[in-house]
């Protein structure tokens, strides 16, 4: 028998069967019904008040449509090319970028196989935000929203990232969805076609998406570019990209080309480096890694500031030379006491036995 939890169906029987609504239930109808039949069930909701758990279907589509970005990119096939619409447009499209490439508002699955829109509830998690399923072969979209969005740009804290990057990457896991699915461009919720089953509107923090997975810390560890998923293909193609941005902004200044000649070198970059991945990253995400780190480099790395940061690396580097000296100077004249003889000081230091003489005549 198929059972309801908060706005969600599932059938627990053959996968190969397609879920079927209880009757009297449209797809996209408000189920008022709450089930509170376990703790798992009392976990689940806890991150939410009560007041803001469930939205109707008309006000989940607004609320998503409200956060998409200007201008996203959508279509109604795939294998057609993606164009950038008014969001006003765009919504009426079958596929659709959920999000800005260089912030995240949602953790999206793409589950390859019949009854995949029932993935969470088979992995013992929480209620999505929304399912999204092909009516033909039952592959879906799984979504999760996140109270705090996670912004990807030169000027983000790191740990954030990182830390989506591993509950995006143990969530991938739990729900045995596609690693190589970038999380940018999703089967639109708002769109008939597919038998979208909306969630909670309230988003969940990433504490609380954490403490659903077995084994957490597991996925804490960076994994190899292979077994990377769509943040952290971000995050790394990010880090890569920048570490030459910062090496090769002045010789490019130097030679009299524009910011907007950078980026697009940097673009070039980031798309010859997807290659260590399993799947690339879309060449939206790269060109806004592109424009982001060009922004930021251009015009903080100057002609004045590279001598100024060479002066003082200088200053830097000098102290610590004459600290390690200091430090030398100290054990030879401890090894002598103990002793050792000049010429066998000299040996173990590299330095002559007349240096040693005048280390220990000076007594520092």
């Amino acid at each position: 028998m198929p059972a309801c939890q908060g706005l969600f169906l599932w059938y627990d029987g053959p996968e190969r069967e397609k879920p079927r609504l209880l009757p009297g239930f449209l797809e996209l109808s408000l189920i008022t019904a709450k089930v509170n039949q376990n703790d798992r069930t009392t976990k689940r909701n806890s991150h939410m008040k009560d007041s803001n758990r469930y939205r109707g279907p008309a006000q989940q589509v607004d609320l998503f449509r409200d956060h998409l970005p200007a201008w996203p990119l959508c279509t109604d096939t795939l294998a057609a090319g993606l164009t950038r619409q008014p969001k006003g447009q765009a919504i009426r499209k079958r596929y659709i970028q959920a999000q800005p490439a260089a912030m995240r508002l949602y953790l999206i699955f793409d589950i390859d196989r019949a009854n995949g829109g029932n993935a969470w509830h088979h992995a013992d998690l929480p209620e999505p935000y929304w399912t999204s399923a092909n009516p033909d072969n039952g592959h879906a979209h799984i979504c999760y929203a996140l109270a705090v969005p996670v912004c990807l740009t030169d000027n983000a804290r790191r740990k954030p990232i990182e830390f989506a990057e591993a509950v995006e990457r143990a969530l991938t896991a739990c729900l045995r969805a596609d690693r190589a699915f970038g999380g940018l461009i999703t089967k639109n919720p708002a769109n008939a076609h597919w038998r979208t089953l909306w969630g909670p509107a309230a988003g969940w923090e990433l504490g609380h998406l954490a403490e659903w997975i077995p084994d957490f810390q597991k996925y804490a560890r960076r994994p190899g570019p292979d077994q990377l998923t769509g943040i952290g293909r971000n995050m790394d193609t990010f880090d890569h990209v920048r570490r030459i941005a910062y090496r090769e902004v002045l010789p490019w200044k130097r030679e009299g080309n524009t910011q907007t000649e950078f980026r697009a070198h940097l673009f070039e970059v980031a798309r010859s480096y997807q290659d260590v991945f399993t799947a690339p990253l879309p060449a939206s995400e790269m060109l806004a890694t592109a424009k982001s780190i060009a922004k930021w480099t251009w015009p903080r790395f100057t002609e004045k500031g590279l001598s100024e940061a060479q002066a003082a690396r200088g200053r830097i580097s000098g102290q610590r030379r004459r600290e390690r000296v200091v430090h030398r100077n100290q054990q030879i004249i401890k090894d002598r006491q103990s002793g050792l003889k000049a010429a066998e000081l000299a040996d173990l230091w590299g330095i002559s036995k007349r240096q040693v003489n005048n280390i220990l005549k000076s007594g520092k």
